[in-house]
């Protein structure tokens, strides 16, 4: 009885990890982690391939960064104008600091720098903003469901199926509807905030 329950705890135990392993499924956190290894080792254009994969799923942080590059022209050339509308794609849901930093450089750009910036910001946003991000997660939460079982034969996913995902080198079974509601979340969390 006593190895029954120990066993329970275990499954239960294992469950709650990986509900929190499951971020690291996510393209832009896989992206941000490889970016910070590329930077912490000096390799700063690495870094901004990286920062950039995930901006492409509205990952502020990664937004801000390759602004702060174009800024300080760590890893690329530096622009104050292309820095400026990287960051403005980043303060989309009001990060104090970077709309502090945005006023900042807004103040020191001359009139042709900002509208240089402008035009910048309008190509970023059909690529990097937040509708475009949004699409991406959506299109990737559903790509990843779609590989992860073998589907009804209606062609949707069931949720009972059972699915085995592989997190930092440990595989887990896990049932595909738990996978289904986290990367769910992954876009519904986002969409939020744009509403926000």
């Amino acid at each position: 009885m006593l190895k029954k329950i120990m066993f329970v705890l275990l499954l239960a135990a294992c469950g709650s990890v990986l509900a929190q392993d499951f971020t690291r499924l996510y393209p832009d956190v896989k992206a941000m982690e490889a970016a910070r290894r590329s930077a912490n080792s000096g390799d700063y254009e690495k870094a901004h391939e990286y920062y950039l994969e995930a901006a492409e799923y509205g990952n502020k942080e990664a937004q801000k960064l390759v602004g702060l590059q174009y800024m300080e022209g760590q890893g690329v050339e530096a622009d104050p104008a292309m820095a400026l509308a990287w960051l403005r794609i980043a303060g989309t849901f009001g990060d104090s600091r970077v709309r502090s930093s945005i006023s900042e450089l807004e103040g020191s750009l001359d009139a042709d720098a900002l509208k240089k910036a402008d035009k910048h910001q309008k190509k970023l946003e059909k690529d990097y903003g937040d509708k475009a991000a949004l699409k991406e997660r959506k299109k990737w939460a559903r790509r990843e469901v779609r590989g992860m079982g073998t589907g009804s034969r209606a062609g949707r996913p069931n949720p009972m199926e059972q699915a085995q995902i592989q997190i930092d080198g440990r595989y887990y079974r896990i049932k595909l509807g738990e996978a289904m509601d986290a990367f769910d979340e992954y876009v519904d969390d986002f969409e939020k905030k744009m509403k926000g």
